[in-house]
């Protein structure tokens, strides 16, 4: 079984909270909500938050131009969220829980290539980077909680996926997990958000495979 950087045992978990889908090409919607009034109110402000940071970003995002976009009393927006770096926090908080790709194919390289194939559709969203780089304007302790949700949610993906694989025998039993997925990850994102390189499925190809080579090599949990 695969441990997680805690050492606890992969743990089941829902992934409740905002989900993204695209209603249209290229443009970033929120899942549907269920509730009383409260929980539709709460997900009008956070559509309207990410609506608002799309059009102006972070900088031209202000709690009034939420409030009016949501239909709703500034005042209501204020009782919840004092200040605009909470509010976005919130929302990226709950947008994290999104589209955390869990394929469970059978064989390890075919999730893998599931999973390069969605990170490099995500990142070539625009309006995806948009909210990427509005999270990394925000404040570091409202970065903090984003980064803990984020990263809690896809160490327990990693978890899972790996796990399998072991179970399988496809692969030796690993030490550390996340460190597969996160060499798959680092390098999407590098390419997407930092150097503009090539995504292309050639590069997604030998991504994988290089990754299946040190996944394969192993890190053996100490006796």
């Amino acid at each position: 079984m695969a441990i997680s950087r805690s050492g606890r045992a992969a743990r089941p978990y829902s992934s409740g909270g905002m989900s993204t889908a695209t209603s249209k090409p290229g443009r970033v919607t929120t899942g549907a909500r269920t509730g009383g009034r409260s929980e539709r109110v709460r997900a009008a402000i956070f559509e309207a938050t990410i609506a608002e940071l799309l059009e102006s970003g972070y900088g031209g995002l202000t709690l009034s131009s939420v409030a009016k976009k949501a239909d709703v009393a500034l005042s209501t927006v204020n009782r919840r969220w004092a200040t605009k770096p909470k509010l976005v926090a919130d929302v990226l908080v709950d947008m994290t829980a999104m589209a955390v790709p869990d394929p469970d194919t059978g064989a390890l390289e075919t999730d893998l290539r599931q999973i390069a194939q969605s990170l490099a559709t995500g990142f070539s969203n625009p309006q995806v980077r948009v909210l990427i780089r509005s999270m990394l304007a925000l404040p570091e302790d409202e970065q903090v909680a984003i980064r803990t949700k984020h990263w809690d949610l896809r160490q327990e993906n990693a978890d899972r996926i790996i796990g399998r694989a072991v179970d399988r025998g496809e692969i030796p039993p690993q030490r550390d997990a996340f460190r597969v997925l996160e060499l798959l990850g680092a390098t999407v994102w590098m390419r997407a958000l930092v150097t503009g390189g090539p995504l292309d499925q050639a590069v997604l190809d030998q991504l994988v495979d290089d990754v299946l080579v040190v996944a394969r090599r192993g890190t053996p949990d100490p006796a």
